[in-house]
């Protein structure tokens, strides 16, 4: 361990500061090799807290890239919003659409995504974030050479879409 803390950047190198994090390290890089959990039912309760795990994801497979749901009424482990993950295919991606019963916030993880709201288009980096009110008819896709991977939530635990 005293190895790996000296290779990763540390604010300051006292030992004030690895008896204070070095706790937080071990749990940390211990829970990277724990296994997912013995129960294999989705969702599990912690207290008022639900926990699904991944293989528990909704995946739905399209022509121009993937929806990953990972939480959502549908699932079962939430009653307020909808959260997932879109990747688009290199030069592909999502045709106009809009959803009447909730916002939509998107946040660009890998990639650049050309975001269309009706005959406008804005280019979206990695980093940058879009709020999208309901009923607002909008569509996306990736451009340059990789894949784009956005994180998506909504308003809404039960999300409808409507196909223009």
């Amino acid at each position: 361990m005293s190895d790996f803390l000296h290779k990763i950047a540390l604010p300051c190198s006292t030992r004030r500061w690895r008896a204070m994090f070095l706790p937080v390290l071990i749990v940390a890089v211990g829970c990277a090799a724990m296994p997912a959990g013995g129960e294999d039912s989705a969702p599990s309760m912690i207290g008022p807290v639900t926990i699904t795990r991944a293989r528990h994801d909704r995946i739905v497979d399209y022509p121009w890239g993937r929806l990953r749901w990972h939480a959502s009424a549908d699932i079962g482990n939430s009653k307020t919003m909808t959260v997932g993950e879109a990747t688009f295919k290199p030069g592909t991606g999502i045709p106009e659409h809009s959803h009447p019963n909730g916002d939509e916030i998107v946040h660009v993880l890998k990639g650049c995504v050309l975001l269309t709201v009706g005959d406008r288009a804005i280019e979206l980096k990695e980093g940058d974030t879009a709020n999208i009110p309901a009923g607002v008819h909008h569509g996306g896709r990736s451009i340059g050479a990789t894949e784009a991977i956005m994180s998506v939530s909504f308003s809404s635990a039960s999300r409808l879409i409507v196909w223009e």
